[in-house]
């Protein structure tokens, strides 16, 4: 898909329900993955991993989060020349800097998910990269 930038206001939205969070703040971690799926039901997936690198699977609670997510993911269809919204998106943050990254998938919304087939292996490729 082509560069659809998301809106910073959003983004910041976004990052601040999550850090701001009591679940995932519960937690001394270095850097975290949370994956939402917008497509049927909505879902969350996600981990923190702290300084050694160790990843616990934790998700914030749904204080808005998927709400923030929605209206993002909205704003983006409007600026997509398709008008086709993502299905599903990877976000990521690392500490100290506290740099946020996201991915959008706009095909399959389940690029993603953690299943018994994968859960081994799924903390590593989710892991946010430097």
């Amino acid at each position: 898909m082509g560069d659809i930038h998301p809106p910073t206001d959003l983004v910041h939205e976004v990052g601040r329900l999550i850090v701001q969070d009591e679940q995932i703040g519960a937690h001394d971690w270095q850097s975290l993955s949370l994956v939402v799926v917008l497509d049927g039901a909505p879902s969350m997936s996600g981990y923190v991993y702290d300084a050694a690198g160790k990843a616990t699977p934790e998700l914030p609670d749904d204080n808005g989060i998927f709400d923030a997510f929605e209206r993002l993911r909205d704003a983006m269809q409007q600026d997509n020349p398709t008008k086709r919204p993502w299905r599903a998106a990877l976000f990521q943050i690392r500490r100290p800097e506290m740099k946020a990254t996201f991915q959008f998938e706009y095909e399959d919304p389940h690029r993603w998910d953690v299943t018994p087939r994968n859960f081994e292996t799924k903390p590593e490729e989710l892991r946010p990269k430097p």
